[in-house]
């Protein structure tokens, strides 16, 4: 048995090699971009490549870094252009290109010229609100009536001018708006992809940390502690000796499903190892964690199937100072799984099939 850390590595585990050591990757903000939309792109997102990079590559907990010393944390907030600032620069940018296509005296220069100004509401698209986006494509199409007005004399002639003009400015916005949402889409699959133990439906370790601030802010606004069971099957590479890994995997799904029918609903049921679960559940005192582990423990030993050990241990003071940091859930998550995970190891050797609890005080109880 062995305690595990928020970014899934076990602490104690000599498996833990390169790979597992905290590194950081920095990424460059700048696009290198050869034109005025590329300048005007670059400018925007500056601030938020070099953070992505960090955030998706660093972080075991979102927004929280562990460094090579053990402790998580806050990495600095993205830099974001205020969206006015935005605003200023993509109306500047069609300007120009409006007082440029008025210095050419060629009209078919002039109007390929203004195809340009399809890059500001496009630009715009990627990271601004849709009000923004409309309103660059408002402006950009007034400008191109008015041009259209002035070079053509015909009125069949003035809307076919129009609506090429228009159809060239919306297109590539357009694009950007549907990679947009797709990707949205994507970032939305792999999180809750990446939050989620694929064989049982509970959350993962990163999800039991990303889920912890919502259980302390409820266990604060309601005045009580919190309670975390660490649960270890017993035995259990001997069910996947003896009939399989297909069983032992249909084993992992039907302890899954007992755990959480027995737990509360504020409750957050986590797979954290092969076959170890956890439970953070908002309690009032050790007597309520204790008899949700025994309820766990008696419903998967009259199942007749396996049997689990589970590790309990409460803390009363479940909302100290730096509430609403992701470092500081990770840390604390952390200090509830080795207290909890020192219990599982005290049941093993009693017995297995049963039940320890402590509170982080040091009074104790079992079963």
């Amino acid at each position: 048995m062995t305690s595990f850390d928020v970014r899934g590595w076990p602490a104690t585990s000599t498996s833990r090699s390169a790979v597992g050591r905290p590194h950081r990757i920095v990424g460059s903000g700048n696009r290198g971009a050869s034109t005025f939309a590329g300048f005007y792109a670059a400018l925007l997102e500056r601030g938020e490549a070099r953070w992505f990079v960090r955030r998706t590559i660093d972080c075991g907990a979102p927004g929280a870094a562990r460094s090579l010393d053990g402790e998580y944390r806050r990495l600095p907030e993205p830099r974001r252009t205020p969206e006015y600032i935005s605003a200023l620069l993509g109306l500047g940018v069609m300007v120009g290109v409006a007082a440029s296509a008025y210095l050419v005296p060629d009209v078919e220069l002039r109007h390929t010229i203004l195809c340009l100004l399809a890059a500001v509401p496009a630009v715009a698209a990627m990271h601004s609100r849709p009000g923004v986006v409309v309103g660059f494509l408002i402006a950009a199409f007034i400008v191109v009536a008015g041009y259209s007005a002035i070079d053509t004399t015909s009125d069949p002639a003035r809307f076919a001018l129009l609506g090429v003009s228009a159809l060239v400015i919306a297109f590539p916005t357009a694009i950007v708006v549907g990679l947009r949402r797709s990707l949205e889409r994507a970032l939305r699959v792999q999180e809750q992809a990446s939050n989620t133990d694929p064989l049982t439906g509970l959350l993962n370790r990163r999800g039991l940390v990303v889920r912890t601030e919502r259980i302390r802010e409820l266990a604060a606004s309601c005045g009580i502690g919190l309670g975390l069971l660490v649960l270890d099957v017993d035995h259990f590479k001997g069910v996947n000796d003896r009939l399989g890994h297909a069983v032992g995997d249909a084993v992992l799904r039907a302890t899954a499903e007992m755990i959480d029918a027995h737990c509360s609903t504020p409750s957050v049921t986590a797979r954290v190892g092969g076959e170890e679960f956890a439970v953070l559940m908002p309690a009032e005192n050790l007597r309520a964690v204790l008899a949700t582990a025994e309820s766990i423990r008696a419903a998967i030993a009259r199942a007749g199937v396996v049997t689990v050990s589970i590790g309990a241990v409460f803390d009363a003071e479940s909302a100290p100072a730096g509430i609403g940091d992701d470092a500081d859930a990770a840390r604390f998550i952390d200090r509830l799984a080795r207290a909890a995970d020192t219990n599982l190891y005290v049941a093993k050797q009693a017995g297995r099939n049963r039940v320890r609890c402590a509170g982080l005080s040091g009074t104790d109880d079992g079963s």
